[in-house]
């Protein structure tokens, strides 16, 4: 358990870019495809403003779009935020009829029951579904691997 707690530990502390690119090496490996990531400057360790931080296209044409955070406190208010602008077609350059699903990667334990379901329900009353992973949620071995850690 102790290199559990090691490896739990060094998520939380991975920089903005660091989180991004091992969230990304997690989603393909978990099947959703080619990565686009649009919040990571090209061959740094820095993020980029854009909306969202990384998109895939599925093979029905639709699109999974993904927003990442490290934000420890008052995750909810960011998770919110970040959500309302994948719903932004201005932001996204997508109509929201082509989003499929919206996947939230964060490294905070402070997203309560009650507030989950809230961003939840918005995104179900769009027709889209939610998936929000936190550092606990991933098969740490191979992608801790896959990026030297």
């Amino acid at each position: 358990m102790a290199v559990l707690t090691e490896i739990k530990n060094a998520i939380s502390i991975l920089g903005d870019a660091e989180f991004q690119e091992f969230c990304d090496i997690i989603l393909k490996k978990s099947g959703y495809g080619v990565i686009h990531g649009l919040g990571m400057k090209a061959g740094t360790k820095k993020t980029t403003k854009g909306n969202p931080d990384t998109y895939f296209r599925k093979d029905n044409g639709k699109y999974v779009l993904v927003v990442y955070t490290t934000v420890g406190k008052n995750i909810y208010t960011k998770l919110n935020k970040d959500i309302l602008k994948c719903f932004d077609s201005t932001l996204t350059g997508l109509e929201i009829d082509v989003v499929d699903e919206i996947v939230a990667c964060h490294t905070s334990s402070n997203l309560n029951a009650g507030k989950d379901k809230s961003l939840h329900d918005m995104c179900e009353e769009k027709g889209i579904k939610l998936t929000i992973w936190c550092r606990w949620w991933c098969d740490l071995s191979y992608a801790c691997a896959e990026i030297g850690m």
